[in-house]
């Protein structure tokens, strides 16, 4: 496989790191400021540029990362699929599920790898948890809270659409299933979309709470799950997960992203179907526009629409 890496800021320095790492070729780099690109040259010995177009014209090169600000998602992977590149697209996915839908059918006509970067599908310590819930150590799940918080906040995007999207990935990763309506209360504190946002929802007979802020002391990522039998929090920072009042812990070594960006070699070169592909992409990208309009009505229950794909 043959690498194009389309925005290497702090998240696409990443990339670039573990698919070095991964013994990956990159063979360009694309930043739309020289000083950003300067900087990744230092990592490796890829080719650089401003255009991302570049990249594309570039028969060698069999497929893209994209770690770009989110408005500019969608336009960037319908070239790279039209031209012919298999895409991991950091999430989220798109900003709408039309757009969304769109690019599905792109990759699917052109029979080409479509993955979205939901890290916490290939965290260790979700997937324990996962394997936890499933053996029956909780006994019946009834309450899930996740914490996601950070000072740092963004002009590009807002909460929701940045922390939210790990959060319907664990949960449904979890439960096996998206919720069918959700009830979101937000606030702005700068004046330019949400920055702490609070999002009830159901799966089955779970009760699931999510809390997000950009203005938030602390930095947190974090699962809480209380069942009838135990209780535990997976806190992602210090990659373990702890059971109250019994003692017992799990501690993780592997790093997420290693995990995801092995798996898209992996559907590259074998052609495989990812496990967060487009498809799983849209469920989110639905999820989230359903969670803004539920803020927008003052936190009534928004229906998430189904999913086609």
């Amino acid at each position: 496989m043959k690498l194009g890496i389309i925005g290497v800021g702090k998240w696409g320095q990443n990339f670039l790191k573990v698919f070095l790492e991964l013994g990956a070729e990159v063979k360009w780099i694309c930043s739309k400021t020289e000083a950003t690109l300067e900087k990744a040259k230092q990592t490796g010995r890829a080719q650089a540029t401003t255009d991302y177009k570049e990249i594309l014209r570039d028969s060698e090169v069999n497929a893209v990362a994209i770690s770009t600000p989110d408005p500019t998602h969608y336009q960037i992977v319908k070239d790279s699929l039209e031209a012919g590149k298999h895409v991991l697209v950091e999430k989220p996915f798109t900003l709408n599920s039309a757009e969304a839908e769109e690019l599905i059918k792109i990759a699917e006509e052109k029979k080409l790898i479509l993955m979205v970067g939901h890290i916490h599908r290939y965290n260790p310590g979700v997937q324990k948890l996962k394997e936890e819930i499933d053996s029956g150590a909780f006994g019946k799940v009834r309450h899930v809270q996740l914490i996601g918080t950070h000072t740092n906040s963004r002009d590009d995007t807002t909460v929701v659409w940045d922390f939210l999207p790990h959060d319907m990935t664990i949960l449904s990763y979890l439960f096996g299933s998206y919720p069918k309506s959700i009830s979101a209360n937000g606030a702005s504190f700068r004046g330019k979309g949400t920055d702490a946002v609070t999002a009830d929802m159901r799966f089955g007979e779970v009760f699931a709470v999510s809390f997000a802020s950009w203005v938030y002391p602390a930095k947190q990522r974090m699962v809480i799950v209380i069942g009838e039998k135990a209780s535990a929090v997976f806190d992602d920072y210090a990659r373990k997960l702890t059971y109250y009042g019994e003692g017992k812990s799990f501690e993780f070594d592997k790093m997420p992203l290693t995990e995801e960006l092995k798996h898209f070699i992996d559907c590259v070169e074998n052609n495989k179907k990812p496990l967060t592909d487009g498809a799983e992409g849209l469920k989110v990208v639905k999820v989230l526009e359903a969670c803004d309009e539920s803020i927008k009505k003052g936190g009534q229950p928004v229906s998430v629409t189904s999913t086609k794909t």
